[in-house]
C-alpha cells in the first residue's frame, strides 16, 4: 500500500520542510500587527514541537496575505508570505499559482513540502513539482460540505433572505470543491485523522498513501480538568463560529428553545458575536432570539484566547456541537481533554474522534429533540430508562461520568509528523518508524476493500 519515494538520505543535514497553510500564523500575526484567526489552531502546538527541533528539521511557512510577498525569520522559523487574492480564494489562477510555488520553492529549497488543508485553490501551482515529495494534511472536506448541502441545514425560523444568504454561501463553495478534488488527485501521500477522510480521499485517489496521525492538542487545554459537580449555574458551551451557518448556531437556537421549557434560567455561552452585525444570516438569527425570548439566556462572549476556551470548557455544565458536517473538530478533541460532558451531532469524521465513555452523546442530525434530550441528561434532569431485556435501570447518577482520557494519546503528536517526513525523504523505512507511528495498515486496507 505505502510506496517509499527512494530520496537519498539527507546525509546528516537539517531535514528542511515547507509548509503551505491557509493562514497566517500567530507569531506573524503578531508581528505585522494583523488580526489573529481562530483557523488552524492546531498547528500551534505541532509548531511548537519543531521549534525544538530545530537541530534536524528546519521548517518554513507560507501562508497568503495581503501584505503580498514578504520573509520574515521569528524565533528559528522562517515566514514567507505570497498575495493574497480575494478571486484566488475561490478560483484556481493557474498561471499565477505556479509563480507564486516557483518563487517560493526557489526560496526555501525544501526537502519536502507540507500543505496544510485542501480547502483553497492556493496549493494547486506547487503540484507541479514532480521531484520533490509532498504530504497533503486532510482538515475540513470542502468537497463533502458542498456534496451534502450542508449549509443549508436551516432552522425553520430561518428568514427567506437568511436562507438566500446560506444559499450564497452553499454555491461559493463550486469551484473550492472542484480545485480540492484537483488537489487530492494528485497528493502523492495524505495524513488523516479519521475513517471518514481516509474514505473520502480514497474514493477520489485510491492510489494515494494515506497516515493517520492525529492532531496535538494546545498546551492551555492539556492539565485543565472539568469542575463537574461544583458548578452553581446550568450553562451551555457553544464553541463554533455563530456566523458560519455551517456549524449550526441556527440548530442551537431550536434546542435552547426545547431546553429552556425545563430550565428557565438555562444560559447559552456562544463564541463570537452577532450583535453589531448586518448580513442577512445574522439578522435572521436576531430575528429568532428576540422571536423567543432568548435574550436573557444568551451571553455573547466574542473571539476568545486557548485559555478563556479552556476555563469555559472547565466551567460549564455542556458542551454542544451543532456543525452539519465535521472531520476533525479542535472544540471536540479539546473538549473531551477537559473532560466536560458533549452533546454532538453523528456526522463526517466526530464518531472516529470519540474517546469512548458516557460523556459524549452523539444525535442523528437536525434531530432536536434527541439533541434536548441529551443536554437535559447533561445537565442532571432525570431521564428514567428501562432496558427489558436486562432487566437494567438507568438514569444519570448510573452513568460513568468519571471519564478521564488518557493523556497519553493526546500528547504533543510532532514526533509522528517528523517520522512521517523522514520516511518521504527516504531517510527511514516504515517498519523503523511504525512504533511511533499511528498508521494501521490492515485497518486501512479492510476499510479500502469494504467501499470500493
Amino acid at each position: 500500500m505505502l510506496n517509499n519515494n527512494q530520496i537519498k538520505p539527507n546525509n546528516g543535514k537539517r531535514l528542511k520542510v515547507l509548509w503551505v497553510v491557509n493562514h497566517a500564523m500567530p507569531d506573524l500575526c503578531e508581528h505585522f500587527s494583523l488580526p489573529k484567526t481562530t483557523s488552524g489552531s492546531w498547528l500551534v502546538s505541532l509548531l511548537d514541537y519543531f521549534k525544538k527541533q530545530q537541530d534536524t528539521v528546519q521548517v518554513c511557512i507560507a501562508s497568503p496575505s495581503k501584505l503580498g510577498y514578504t520573509e520574515t525569520n521569528l524565533h528559528g522559523i522562517t515566514y514567507l508570505t505570497f498575495p493574497e487574492s480575494r478571486i484566488g480564494k475561490y478560483i484556481y489562477q493557474k498561471t499565477k499559482s505556479r509563480k507564486v510555488a516557483e518563487r517560493l520553492v526557489n526560496i526555501v529549497n525544501p526537502d519536502l513540502i507540507h500543505f496544510h488543508g485542501t480547502e483553497f485553490p492556493y496549493f494547486e501551482g506547487f503540484y507541479i513539482y514532480k521531484g520533490i515529495p509532498t504530504v497533503t494534511s486532510i482538515q475540513g472536506l470542502v468537497s463533502e460540505i458542498y456534496k451534502n448541502k450542508a449549509m443549508t441545514r436551516f432552522n425553520s425560523y430561518i428568514s427567506f433572505f437568511g436562507k438566500v444568504y446560506c444559499l450564497f454561501k452553499h454555491f461559493s463553495l463550486y469551484t473550492r470543491f472542484l480545485s480540492e478534488v484537483r488537489q487530492i488527485k494528485n497528493a502523492q501521500n495524505i495524513i488523516g485523522r479519521t475513517n471518514w477522510d481516509f474514505v473520502r480521499s480514497f474514493s477520489i485517489n485510491p492510489n494515494v498513501s494515506y497516515f493517520k496521525v492525529d492532531e496535538g492538542l494546545r498546551n492551555e487545554f492539556t492539565n485543565v480538568k472539568w469542575i463537574g459537580n461544583s458548578l452553581k449555574e446550568e450553562t451551555i458551551f457553544f464553541p463554533g463560529d455563530i456566523c458560519n451557518p455551517l456549524k449550526g448556531f441556527a440548530f442551537m437556537l431550536n434546542v435552547l428553545v426545547v431546553v429552556k421549557q425545563k430550565s428557565p434560567k438555562i444560559k447559552l455561552l456562544v463564541t463570537g458575536d452577532i450583535r453589531n452585525k448586518n448580513d442577512s444570516y445574522s439578522r435572521s438569527l436576531k430575528k429568532i432570539i428576540k422571536r423567543f425570548d432568548l435574550c436573557n439566556n444568551i451571553q455573547f462572549l466574542g473571539s476568545l484566547e486557548p485559555e478563556e476556551m479552556a476555563y469555559y470548557y472547565r466551567t460549564c455544565s455542556v458542551c454542544f456541537i451543532g456543525s452539519a458536517i465535521e472531520n476533525s473538530s479542535n472544540s471536540f478533541i479539546e473538549a473531551q481533554s477537559v473532560g466536560i460532558p458533549i452533546v454532538a451531532p453523528f456526522v463526517g469524521g466526530l464518531p472516529s474522534l470519540n474517546m469512548g465513555g458516557a460523556k459524549v452523546k452523539f444525535y442523528p442530525l437536525n434531530d432536536v429533540e434527541l439533541a434536548s434530550h441529551f443536554v437535559f441528561q447533561c445537565l442532571g434532569y432525570r431521564t428514567d430508562f428501562y432496558d427489558l431485556n436486562n432487566t437494567l435501570f438507568f438514569n444519570r447518577e448510573d452513568e460513568s461520568y468519571n471519564f478521564d482520557p488518557d493523556r497519553s494519546e493526546i500528547v504533543d503528536k510532532g514526533l509522528e509528523y517528523l517520522n512521517v517526513y523522514k520516511y518521504l525523504v527516504g531517510e527511514a523505512t516504515i517498519e523503523e518508524i511504525s512504533q511511533n507511528l499511528n498508521f494501521d495498515d490492515k485497518r486501512m486496507q479492510e476499510l479500502s476493500e469494504k467501499f470500493f
